[in-house]
């Protein structure tokens, strides 16, 4: 009896490290909790795309260290990505190592941003204005159909201000923009209350949806 009372709890101590720990038990326990969540064929071809990967297989973008921060991205019908960069501006990535500025949104253009002067505005309502701090992150197209052609609008979640409308330009801007670009503020708070973290963004149809991921801490904090 002292052998079974020994043996029992070493057994299951190494059953446990096999489901959550050994990758093979891990995968293999993961896999019945997506069975049995969701078990149609749209799930299974999922988890048949998964695979882990090796530091040989990852490829690093650096683009000369000037895209810094990358998040959110997008990707347009005639090629290329978007996305919003810590010091205020958004790109289009064209390939592995080159790119275009869209537009740069705030202050933080052409130098530094001072995050606690930008919190302080933001606390007061002043920091709508392009001569404060910007942070882009969600980005969706205003129109998904228009966005096929040569007239391209973005949605943006900028974190300090709320919801904007960037125009993209027609022609491509000189890299690395100094001044801050034209853009619209649509939606600087709800229900009386102005959003602290704007982050993620959805357009569906006619309703735009995005996150005000917290109220205490913002970017910087």
């Amino acid at each position: 009896m002292k052998f079974v009372a020994v043996l029992f709890p070493v057994g299951a101590a190494v059953l446990l490290d096999t489901l959550f720990y050994a990758s093979t038990g891990r995968k293999q326990f993961v896999n019945f909790l997506f069975q049995q969540v969701d078990d149609s064929e749209a799930a299974r071809e999922w988890l048949a795309l998964r695979k882990t990967l090796t530091v040989d297989e990852v490829k690093v973008l650096e683009y000369g260290g000037a895209v810094k921060g990358a998040e959110a991205f997008l990707q347009d019908p005639a090629g290329g990505v978007y996305t919003g960069l810590i010091d205020g501006r958004i790109v289009k990535l064209l390939s592995d190592d080159d790119y275009v500025d869209i537009a740069c949104l705030g202050s933080n253009c052409g130098g530094a941003c001072a995050l606690a002067e930008a919190k302080k505005k933001q606390t007061e309502g002043n920091n709508l204005t392009p001569d404060s701090c910007s942070r882009p992150l969600g980005l969706q197209f205003l129109d998904p159909e228009a966005a096929t052609g040569t007239t391209k609008t973005l949605l943006v979640c900028d974190v300090f201000r709320g919801l904007l409308k960037v125009n993209v330009p027609a022609e491509h801007q000189p890299k690395r923009l100094q001044e801050p670009s034209p853009f619209e503020v649509l939606l600087s708070e709800a229900g009386g209350q102005r959003p602290y973290f704007s982050n993620a963004l959805l357009k569906h149809g006619d309703h735009v949806y995005f996150t005000d991921s917290s109220q205490t801490n913002n970017f910087g904090t």
